[in-house]
């Protein structure tokens, strides 16, 4: 084989490889009430879930940050980004609380910060209440204000 084909060969094997990955990222994993999803993530990397809600519903979204300082995004079913949320480092969870507005697929995102190389694990924690407390929109109010002033 020439070396001009053997060169375009391992270009469009690289392409491919690229081209795999990129979709690898983009899948998005259904979450439900009370669920755990503990997984691996690298500097750059973005994991997203999606999970569907119903007006009047009040979600906790927990991120237990193990090795790699991550940021937690969500947003609403028509797009619109809610929060975005790096307050604690390796070691300390990201909390993010929501009193649903809006019904349908809410989606959640993770962000591993840093350089590729870096690696480190995480867990994600969802828990849906029927409908908020007061006690609930207190903390939702403090929240903002944390949010906002960060």
């Amino acid at each position: 084989m020439n070396p001009r084909k053997q060169l375009l060969y391992l270009f469009l094997i690289g392409l491919f490889c690229v081209q795999a990955h990129a979709q690898a990222n983009k899948i998005e994993t259904t979450l439900s009430n009370g669920q755990s999803v503990e997984r691996e993530i690298a500097g750059g990397e973005v994991h997203a879930y999606q999970i569907a809600l119903t007006a009047g519903q009040f979600a906790r979204f927990r991120l237990e940050q193990r090795a790699l300082d991550s940021t937690l995004s969500l947003a609403a079913p028509d797009g619109k980004p809610l929060a975005e949320l790096n307050l604690s480092d390796a070691g300390n969870p990201e909390y993010f609380t929501l009193e649903v507005a809006q019904p349908g697929n809410y989606r959640i995102t993770v962000t591993g910060n840093g350089q590729p190389l870096l690696r480190g694990a995480y867990v994600l924690k969802v828990v849906v209440q029927p409908t908020a407390t007061e006690q609930d929109r207190k903390y939702i109010a403090a929240q903002t204000l944390l949010v906002d002033a960060y």
